[in-house]
């Protein structure tokens, strides 16, 4: 048997900041009472503004085969596209594969009464992460705080546009490999069940906000750097220690 699927995904966010501002408050009213209801206060400024969001492109897709019943294949392949990332870093790519072997139904094992289930299962599979601000690869700026001066008795407030961050055109995709080999079993008429498992999970290209020299006007920025992994087995077992038509008693561990 072989099954076939196609997908496609788009996505745009977007949001919305409302800044409201009054003053004059009685003295009796709380902080608490005014943060709650401007209203008790005179309205000083009041503005909404649109704040841009992620876009988000994704095309899929995904593969099953199956041979006698006994071997069964599964792939998938991902290509993700964010606007959080500069144009000719944006596409991330992204494979799965998985491939199980259903032993019992092989014919040398079918006259092992003992035995009611046994497959043995590999599998690899990669996928992305992008949860990073948006527009962290261009240059972004915004307004320094008032800086009042003035001659006698006049005072007047200007305003610096500064670069707020410190782009990095180069950043990428973090991605994590998934490693995995499984065996599955059942035995002594299904009286005791097991799942073992032997895994290997790598992420690299982490992104960071790495410290800089102070030099450079900023403190920090976002790089893709570094590699973690963590590896292990593990064992899960099942066992009907009571069975009865209104109640029963199973163990795991």
């Amino acid at each position: 048997d072989l099954n076939a699927l196609l997908g496609h995904e788009i996505s745009f966010t977007t949001g919305r900041n409302s800044l409201n501002r009054a003053k004059y408050f009685d003295e009796n009213v709380t902080p608490e009472v005014m943060f709650a209801n401007l209203a008790l206060g005179t309205p000083e400024r009041m503005e909404t503004y649109e704040v841009r969001g992620e876009d988000f492109v994704s095309f899929f897709g995904r593969l099953n085969y199956s041979f006698l019943d006994r071997y069964v294949i599964y792939g998938t392949l991902r290509a993700d596209g964010s606007s959080k990332f500069a144009p000719t870093k944006r596409w991330g790519y992204f494979p799965s594969a998985s491939f199980a072997w259903k032993i019992k139904e092989e014919s040398f094992m079918r006259d092992v009464s003992f035995v009611n289930d046994l497959k043995l299962r590999v599998s690899y599979g990669e996928a992305g992460n992008n949860r990073i601000a948006n527009d962290a690869w261009r240059f972004l700026f915004g307004p320094s705080q008032n800086r009042p001066y003035g001659a006698g008795d006049i005072n007047q407030t200007y305003y610096n546009i500064l670069n707020t961050s410190l782009p990095n055109p180069n950043l990428r995709w973090e991605t994590t490999v998934s490693r995995n080999l499984g065996l599955d079993f059942s035995l002594f008429n299904n009286k005791l069940s097991a799942i073992i498992d032997v895994y290997k999970n790598t992420t690299k290209d982490l992104i960071i906000d790495n410290e800089i020299p102070p030099h450079s006007g900023f403190t920090k920025q976002l790089i893709n750097l570094g590699e973690t992994s963590n590896q292990g087995f593990e064992i899960g077992l099942t066992a009907p220690i009571i069975e009865k038509a209104d109640y029963g008693l199973t163990l795991s561990f």
